[in-house]
């Protein structure tokens, strides 16, 4: 950007010096009139000094017309009336200008003024110019992140699979994730060329259940007890599945079932589970301390399965991950499954898994599936994690709203096939 001064006898021949040197592009910053030579300033000769800037371009971008003079205002309205496009001396619209540039001369708009007015607006110029190339950086970089990434559009840009993205993407699927799987989806076959079998909602449908993995449920049969430890944050739904699982072992495969509840905080939790184990017909047992946590699987040694419920902790505590990691150890168990809600915002994730991770978990547990409206979120989660899931839950219904992590039912209530209904009875039934 270049800003030149230019001083004249009148504010014609100014602009003709600016329009001449600079161009017919160049901004009018500031004018102002003086008196040169004369006596202390009397019988001096008038002059007029305009303040001009043109970018190396031959341009400068817009800018509110306040930040200019008046006199610039007036000139650049009725280039028409002058010769060489400017307005003549004797134009009354000019008059009227020249009038304007006079009062605010008058109003203090002198040399020192005008200087600092001029330095104001040549520094906003480029503080803006600054903050364009900065901004063109960061885009830029973002783009370079998501090509990355592999987020380039899709080969052709397909109406189809790109109608197929945006579906995973208002279901909760990360940007990225939604693009690869169906690109993964649209790819020659496997076996050597050649499409793949069946439509491309059916391909995606495998490729989602692959991608999830296949579900590794609890296990019973071998020696002694098998002991479970279910961990998680507050309100995931822990106690309500434990009675859930309870339920089916007990009932439905036969196997002998133990309870044991080390939540003592949380306002009737301990009266909930045994209520449950009432229900259903098992012993319980309430373990204040890690030390009385050892005691109470030794007298429920002769039970094919113990399902621990731990109370739930949050993630950000320390002390109570704290607590929670001491009793966890004192049971040494079989499996620890990590109890995690589908409504949880995906952003949390991932310091949710880090701090239980510290504690230790084998497995997922994913509740309340009935109640999120973006189960796209769950293919997040399982790509921040190497463990498998054993269980979802979709209601309050015990024991029936519980079922293994199949990859298949996930898969059709994200593509749409599954939805949830309201029955009368207060559970959840798949349409």
């Amino acid at each position: 950007m270049r800003i030149r001064r230019f001083t004249a006898s009148d504010i014609r021949e100014a602009m003709g010096m600016v329009r001449s040197q600079l161009g017919p592009n160049a901004v009018i910053l500031q004018t102002r009139r003086f008196r040169s030579g004369g006596f202390f300033g009397l019988f001096g000769r008038p002059m007029v000094e305009v303040t001009a800037a043109v970018d190396d371009g031959g341009r400068l971008p817009a800018y509110p017309s306040s930040l200019f003079s008046p006199t610039r205002r007036a000139v650049g309205a009725h280039k028409k009336d002058g010769a060489q496009g400017w307005p003549s001396a004797s134009s009354e619209k000019y008059q009227g200008g020249r009038q304007d540039a006079e009062d605010r001369t008058r109003a203090g708009a002198g040399g020192d003024n005008g200087a600092r007015s001029t330095g104001a607006v040549v520094e906003s110029v480029v503080r803006i110019q600054d903050e364009l190339r900065e901004l063109k950086g960061m885009v830029r970089t973002l783009v370079e992140e998501r090509q990355d990434r592999g987020c380039r559009p899709l080969p052709g840009d397909a109406p189809s699979q790109n109608g197929l993205v945006q579906s995973l993407l208002d279901q909760g699927v990360a940007d990225d994730l939604a693009r690869t799987m169906v690109a993964m989806a649209s790819a020659p076959a496997r076996n050597g060329g050649g499409k793949q079998d069946g439509d491309l909602s059916s391909r995606l449908r495998t490729v989602i259940c692959e991608w999830f993995g296949t579900p590794e449920p609890i296990s019973t049969g071998g020696e002694g007890p098998k002991v479970v430890c279910m961990v998680g944050p507050t309100g995931v739904g822990k106690t309500t599945t434990i009675a859930k699982l309870a339920a089916e072992f007990c009932l439905v495969k036969e196997a002998r079932v133990g309870l044991v509840t080390v939540d003592t905080y949380r306002i009737a939790a301990v009266e909930q589970l045994k209520t449950y184990a009432e229900i259903i017909g098992v012993p319980v047992e309430v373990a204040y301390t890690p030390r009385e946590l050892e005691r109470a699987l030794e007298r429920l040694a002769g039970v094919d399965l113990i399902l621990i419920d731990t109370a739930g902790r949050n993630h950000k505590n320390s002390m109570q991950m704290s607590e929670m990691k001491a009793f966890v150890q004192a049971a040494d168990p079989d499996e620890v499954h990590l109890v995690l809600s589908s409504t949880t915002n995906d952003r949390d994730f991932p310091e949710i898994l880090a701090r239980f991770g510290e504690v230790g978990y084998d497995r997922l547990v994913i509740t309340k599936l009935d109640e999120t409206d973006h189960p796209g979120t769950l293919l997040n989660l399982r790509r921040m994690t190497d463990k498998p899931c054993s269980y979802f839950t979709d209601g309050q219904s015990v024991p029936d709203d519980i079922r293994e992590a199949d990859p298949g039912f996930l898969a059709d209530l994200i593509l749409g096939g599954v939805e949830p209904v309201q029955t009368d009875a207060g559970s959840f039934r798949r349409g």
